[in-house]
C-alpha cells in the first residue's frame, strides 16, 4: 500500500513524502520489459527472443527513467487525492531512492490554496465618489460628436497648405537610417496637434505634390520609447489638401444625429447619459475599494506563487496586446519585459489576494453560482461576440473554462453581497470628473 506523510511547511506549502511499495515497482518494471521485448529489434535475435540481460544492457536507463517517472506521477496523484490536497501549480520532486526491485521513495513540495478565517467583511465603511454632469461635460461630448460627423471637401482653388487644412500625406521617419514610423494616405489636420510637436508646422506653405524633408526632435515623453528624446528624419509627400466641414450644432443637428426635436432635448439626453456613466463609475469605485479593504483587513496573506505568475502573465498579455494595437514595440524587448514584470508584479499579487479573500467569504457564507447562471453568462458573452459566438460557446464547453467563469461570477456575487451590507457615504468626486468620449448619443 502507498505510504504518504504530509508536512506543513507554511499556510500555502506542503511536503509529501511518498513511498511506493516494492511489489508495485517490480510489477511495473516487468511490464515495461515485457512490452519492450515485443517491440525491440536487436541484431542477432528474433523479435521477442532477446534475453533480458541484453535488453537491460541496451535499454536499462531508459526503462528505469520511464517506469519511475510513471510511478511518481501516478502515486502523487493518488496521494494528493487521498490527503485531499488541492495542489496549485507544478510540484517540486526530489527522488530519494529509486532502484529496481526496491521501494521507490521521493518527496513532493506543492503549493496549496490558502485557508483562513476571513473576518471584517460585514458592515464595511465605504465612500462613494459623487459627481454631477456639468455643462462643460455636455459641451465636450457634443464637440466630440460633431467632430466624428465631420466631412472632408477637397480644396481646388489653391494648392498651398494653410493652418486648419487637412493634408493627405505619406510619411516615413528614420532614426540612424532605420525606419521607425511610417504612414500612407494619412489625414493630417494642420494645427490640431495629432502629430508630434512641430510636424504639422513644417507642412504649412507646402504645395500639393511636394516632398518635404526635415529633422524633428521628439519629446522626451513620446509614447514610443525607441525614439523618445531623439531626432527623427522625416520624409513627407503631400498628396492633397481638403477642408473639414463640421455640422452646425442646432436643432437640425439634434434631429439628424440625436433623435431629438431640439438641441435642448439633445443636451438633456446627453447630460442623462453622462450622469449614468458617472454613477456607474462611482459604483465600480466602491466595489474596487471594498475589495482592497477586505484584503487589508485580513492582514498579511501568503499567496501561491503559481497563482501570482499566472495572473502576471495575463496582465503582461494585456499590455503586449495594447502595444500591437497601437503599433508600438520596444527596441530592447528583454529589458522592456523585465521592467514590465517588476511594475505589474504588485498588481498581480493584489489581484490574487483579492480573489482568495472573496473565495474565502463565498465558502464561509455558502455562496454558489448555479449551472443555469453560468450558461446564461456564456450566452451573454456569445451574443456580444457577434460572428464569433459559436467559438465562444465552444471555448466554454471545456470544463476548465466554465470553472474559471463560475469563479468570476461567484466573486462578483460576493462583492455585491459585501457592498449590500456596507455603510456607504457619498463624497465629492476628486476633480476633474471623467466624462463621455466620442460617439453618437443614441
Amino acid at each position: 500500500m502507498l505510504k504518504v506523510e504530509v508536512e506543513t511547511l507554511s499556510p500555502i506549502r506542503r511536503r509529501l513524502r511518498v513511498e511506493v511499495p516494492r511489489e508495485q515497482v517490480v510489477e511495473e518494471i516487468e511490464r515495461a520489459y515485457s512490452a519492450l521485448s515485443r517491440q525491440a529489434r536487436i541484431p542477432g535475435f528474433r523479435p521477442g527472443r532477446a534475453p533480458r540481460h541484453v535488453l537491460e544492457r541496451q535499454f536499462g536507463d531508459h526503462v528505469r527513467s520511464e517506469v519511475f517517472g510513471k510511478l511518481i506521477q501516478q502515486s502523487l496523484s493518488e496521494a494528493v487525492e487521498r490527503e485531499e490536497i488541492a495542489v496549485i501549480g507544478a510540484p517540486q520532486i526530489e527522488t530519494e531512492h529509486a532502484k529496481p526491485g526496491e521501494p521507490l521513495r521521493y518527496s513532493a513540495t506543492v503549493e496549496v490554496y490558502p485557508r483562513f478565517d476571513v473576518t471584517g467583511y460585514q458592515g464595511l465603511d465605504l465612500e462613494r465618489p459623487s459627481s454631477t454632469a456639468s455643462d462643460d461635460d455636455v459641451d465636450r461630448y457634443l464637440a466630440n460628436l460633431r467632430e466624428s460627423l465631420s466631412q472632408l471637401r477637397p480644396i481646388e482653388d489653391r494648392t498651398a497648405v494653410r493652418r486648419g487644412d487637412v493634408a493627405l500625406i505619406d510619411y516615413e521617419g528614420r532614426l540612424d537610417g532605420k525606419v521607425v514610423t511610417r504612414g500612407e494616405n494619412r489625414n493630417c489636420e494642420i494645427g490640431r496637434g495629432q502629430f508630434p510637436p512641430g510636424f504639422e508646422d513644417r507642412l504649412v506653405g507646402a504645395e500639393v505634390g511636394a516632398v518635404v524633408d526635415f529633422d524633428l526632435p521628439m519629446p522626451d515623453d513620446y509614447g514610443v520609447a525607441e525614439i523618445a528624446g531623439k531626432v527623427v528624419a522625416f520624409h513627407v509627400v503631400l498628396r492633397g489638401i481638403a477642408a473639414k466641414e463640421t455640422p452646425e450644432l442646432d436643432d437640425e443637428f439634434a434631429k439628424d444625429h440625436g433623435e431629438c426635436d431640439t438641441l435642448d432635448q439633445l443636451r438633456d439626453r446627453v447630460r442623462a447619459q453622462i450622469q449614468a456613466m458617472l454613477e456607474s463609475q462611482a459604483d465600480a469605485r466602491v466595489r474596487t475599494v471594498a475589495v482592497a479593504k477586505l484584503v487589508e483587513l485580513q492582514g498579511d496573506i501568503e499567496v501561491p506563487r503559481a497563482m501570482v505568475e499566472q495572473r502576471l502573465e495575463q496582465l503582461m498579455h494585456e499590455v503586449t496586446d495594447e502595444w500591437r494595437a497601437r503599433r508600438i514595440w520596444p527596441k530592447d524587448q528583454e529589458a522592456a519585459f523585465s521592467s514590465m514584470r517588476q511594475e505589474l508584479l504588485p498588481r498581480a499579487e493584489g489581484n490574487v489576494k483579492g480573489a482568495i479573500v472573496l473565495d474565502a467569504i463565498a465558502a464561509k457564507e455558502g455562496l454558489e453560482v448555479s449551472d443555469a447562471a453560468v450558461e446564461e453568462e456564456v450566452e451573454r458573452i456569445a451574443a456580444g461576440a457577434g460572428d464569433a459566438g459559436d467559438r465562444v460557446r465552444a471555448l466554454y464547453g471545456a470544463e476548465e473554462a466554465r470553472d474559471s467563469l463560475r469563479a468570476q461570477l461567484r466573486r462578483q456575487q460576493v462583492i455585491e453581497y459585501v457592498v449590500a451590507q456596507a455603510t456607504i457615504r457619498n463624497v465629492p468626486a476628486s476633480p476633474p470628473s471623467v466624462v463621455a468620449g466620442e460617439g453618437e448619443s443614441r
